[in-house]
């Protein structure tokens, strides 16, 4: 009886050590004032619109970023018509903190997914653009969490 009693409070002691992982985004101690892009101009929009989030920090930081898609053919069938097309994104981040810091870097973030080709052409299209969405959201959040580390780092 006191081994089940003192495996349950081990137990209870070691599964609530009060660790918590935080949200990225909640916890952005910086603020981006100058962003530059280079290459895809789409992606780089979107990029643009997740990394620019108001904040009221002291730590100011410059990003530039330099991104390229590339389109292959993934998959053909036995009379030689595309079936897939696989679609990757790379994009280069030189990060430069201004003020208090003086730190500065550069990461590359590289994505990959594929898209199935439809009878109809819109739809070929659409399957591109949620493709593409869902690789910019991912390269995004990567690069949120990159700086983070790196000004926790510090």
């Amino acid at each position: 009886m006191k081994k089940v009693i003192t495996v349950c409070l081990a137990i209870s002691f070691l599964t609530s050590c009060g660790f918590k992982i935080t949200e990225n985004k909640l916890v952005q101690n910086y603020k981006i004032t100058i962003l530059k892009t280079e290459g895809e101009k789409r992606i780089n929009y979107k990029l643009k619109n997740n990394l620019n989030i108001r904040n009221t920090s002291n730590n100011e930081i410059f990003l530039k970023l330099n991104t390229i898609k590339t389109k292959n053919i993934k998959e053909k069938n036995d009379d030689n018509q595309i079936i897939k097309y696989e679609i990757e994104i790379i994009t280069t981040v030189s990060y430069n903190f201004l003020k208090n810091i003086n730190q500065s870097g550069q990461f590359k973030i590289s994505k990959k997914g594929d898209f199935k080709v439809s009878n109809q052409h819109i739809i070929t299209i659409e399957n591109e653009k949620n493709l593409i969405n869902i690789l910019t959201n991912n390269i995004s959040e990567q690069i949120i969490q990159k700086i983070n580390l790196t000004l926790n780092d510090t």
